[in-house]
């Protein structure tokens, strides 16, 4: 299976048409297991952009998306310093001078 990672675009963007909660057309193709959804935002005051961990080998990527929202609003929050891209927490870089192999032995 091919992992597929989906953002919403700005014709696709969660609405509340239908109830309370925000729903996209990505929600349905993500619980149904067929894309992993992600960069949505449910906050309207602040965004939060966490990252997908990917691994292969020794090789450690975090992956950042943010769906589209209006460029006035991005650009009122941005300004707020109100935009905040978090880091992944307990992830070995080559940075910090670890590595599994490293943990493992020791």
């Amino acid at each position: 299976d091919l992992p597929i990672f989906a953002i919403h675009g700005n014709h696709d963007d969660p609405t509340r048409d239908g109830g309370t909660e925000m729903l996209a057309a990505l929600d349905l193709l993500s619980i149904s297991n067929f894309v992993n959804y992600f960069g949505r935002q449910d906050e309207v005051d602040k965004v939060e952009v966490s990252p997908i961990l990917l691994r292969k080998g020794s090789t450690n990527v975090a992956l950042y998306g943010m769906g589209s929202m209006r460029d006035e609003r991005l650009n009122r929050m941005w300004q707020g310093k109100k935009v905040r891209f978090l880091r992944p927490e307990n992830v070995n870089s080559p940075l910090d001078g670890t590595n599994d192999e490293d943990e493992a032995n020791n």
